[in-house]
């Protein structure tokens, strides 16, 4: 709404016309719009996951497969949570890719940052929460796994999932009764 909005009043700053309730369309455009860049998003970042690991030729497929996949055409032009939880479910998890590699405390808080606003978009996309503990056991193996558990980067990661969620429904800590209510 708030794009539409900022449109209109440029537009009628610029013609001097008042067009009211005329260009209320353009609210579900605008978000047709934001759906289909989640879809290409989603597609690039998968590709960007698969070319981490194995290479940029062997990513390609992959990215084609969901790019082309029924339910993918079909839901890319649909006003729904779907898209958005697939893209941000799939920036959490290369964000976690990144705690493997890099291992720092910035990478550690990003994956938590993701993981949150998974979250915020649908319940059902904290399952990629698990990524953050797997990559980060698997990335100390030599530390041990209390030490590994222990870690303050780990730590911090784990605490930015709230901060993340709050971030992207900060109304769950606003009317945090109705929110726990509603849960």
């Amino acid at each position: 709404v708030m794009p539409r909005e900022i449109a209109v009043r440029t537009l009628e700053l610029v013609t001097g016309n008042e067009y009211g309730e005329r260009l209320d369309y353009l609210s579900v455009w605008l978000a047709k719009l934001l759906q289909v860049l989640f879809a290409c998003g989603s597609v690039y970042l998968l590709w960007r996951i698969v070319a981490r690991f194995s290479g940029a030729a062997a990513a390609v497929l992959p990215a084609l497969l969901l790019a082309t996949s029924a339910g993918f055409i079909v839901q890319a032009h649909l006003i729904s949570t779907d898209l958005p939880v697939v893209f941000f479910m799939l920036l959490a998890f290369w964000a976690c890719q990144r705690v493997y590699e890099k291992q720092t405390l910035r990478a550690y808080v990003l994956a938590g940052l993701c993981i949150g606003l998974t979250g915020a978009m649908k319940y059902n996309g904290l399952v990629v929460g698990l990524a953050l503990p797997v990559f980060h056991y698997f990335g100390q193996l030599r530390q041990g796994l209390f030490r590994a558990t222990i870690d303050p980067r780990y730590i911090a990661g784990l605490a930015s999932v709230p901060a993340g969620f709050l971030f992207g429904n900060p109304y769950s800590g606003i009317e945090f009764n109705r929110f726990a209510a509603d849960l």
